[in-house]
């Protein structure tokens, strides 16, 4: 089992936003998850407050923020 730390790479405004991010890296084979805390759904408004995150090994943030930052400029 994988045990490295998990760490908030970066937060976006709205779930699909995050969603492209993490698209973003896989195509690059960089593995991400996108974690809200919208009540499953139900509550989507709180994302407001908390945003989308997208998480990432510790390992792999430089290479992630680097993706990112190019994907961040094109968006």
């Amino acid at each position: 089992m994988d045990t490295e730390k998990l760490v908030t790479l970066r937060t976006y405004p709205d779930e699909i936003l995050a969603g492209m991010a993490r698209s973003a890296l896989e195509s690059e084979s960089i593995q991400a998850i996108v974690s809200r805390d919208d009540c499953g759904g139900m509550e989507p408004q709180l994302n407001i407050v908390g945003g989308v995150r997208l998480i990432e090994k510790e390992g792999d943030v430089q290479a992630a923020g680097q993706i990112l930052d190019s994907f961040d400029e094109e968006a």
